[in-house]
């Protein structure tokens, strides 16, 4: 799997289950973060991407990390790659 596939199905999953989570509907989310309910929509699945802007403004707005809505940590926080790239197993970096 290429890593932009993994990015978009990755971050399609982690949004839609933040704002599941939260109780967020996807109307509200986009409502939140000042775009339409279909960019809401094409990111939760998988559609389109979010710019690096609009993250920025999904992360702040939602109270969520960056790093987890992209897959590069997991639900604890714990960072899961390291310098050479994504890997299956978790890295405590402390």
């Amino acid at each position: 799997m290429s890593y932009n596939i993994f990015m978009k199905n990755k971050f399609a999953e982690r949004l839609t289950d933040v704002l599941n989570e939260k109780e967020i509907s996807k109307r509200e989310c986009a409502r939140i973060c000042e775009v339409s309910a279909q960019s809401v929509s094409d990111w939760t699945t998988g559609k389109i991407q979010p710019t690096a802007e609009m993250i920025y403004i999904i992360c702040t707005k939602l109270n969520e990390s960056a790093d987890y809505l992209l897959g590069l940590e997991n639900e604890a926080g714990n960072k899961i790659y390291n310098n050479n790239g994504i890997h299956n197993g978790d890295v405590n970096f402390k």
